[in-house]
């Protein structure tokens, strides 16, 4: 009879014992599904007001490398009195600071954050291509093209790292898709 009674001692510590871990438990499953809820809360900011920017962005970017061409056609080079030899200096000269500047870039990004790095190159990017309209002659146009390169160095590699390393990984393929197609 001790035997049995002692057994039915265990067995109620081990009934409370189960209910605490159950409890437990479902304590850690709620705090789960409110970090889950937490962060599709921030993810869904992020969606509305990052990638929108991040976007167009992109699409200024490819316009202003496209829209050169452009202007030939509408006759900058003949309002400009640029050769052809002088016309395809301008826009190669862009590529010189885009390949010389990667990695003092890189350098610059290991000692600033990058929030900081690309919102000077942003700003950087953004003056130069607007006073890109007020170019007169052959030096003014290849002074902004080479400061546009210079100001185009690491902008589009940082944004992929923020879009693909930090915002894409917790995403379904059918929003990484949508970005791609954007």
């Amino acid at each position: 009879m001790a035997l049995t009674s002692a057994s039915k001692f265990d067995n109620g510590a081990s009934n409370e014992q189960n209910k605490a871990e159950i409890l437990h438990h479902e304590a850690e499953k709620f705090g789960e599904q409110d970090h889950n809820s937490q962060v599709g809360a921030a993810l869904k900011k992020v969606d509305r007001r990052l990638l929108p920017m991040l976007t167009l962005l992109y699409l200024l970017s490819f316009l202003d490398r496209g829209n050169v061409g452009n202007a030939r056609t509408l006759g900058m080079q003949k309002d400009l009195n640029l050769t052809d030899t002088q016309w395809n200096l301008c826009l190669t000269i862009f590529f010189f600071p885009y390949a010389a500047f990667e990695v003092p870039s890189n350098m610059i990004l290991k000692i600033l954050k990058p929030n900081v790095w690309l919102t000077a190159l942003l700003v950087a990017w953004g003056t130069t291509t607007t006073l890109t309209a007020l170019v007169k002659d052959y030096g003014s146009l290849l002074g902004a093209r080479f400061c546009l390169g210079l100001a185009e160095v690491r902008t589009s590699r940082i944004l992929n790292d923020i879009v693909f390393k930090k915002l894409m990984p917790s995403r379904s393929p059918a929003s990484f898709l949508l970005l791609l197609i954007s």
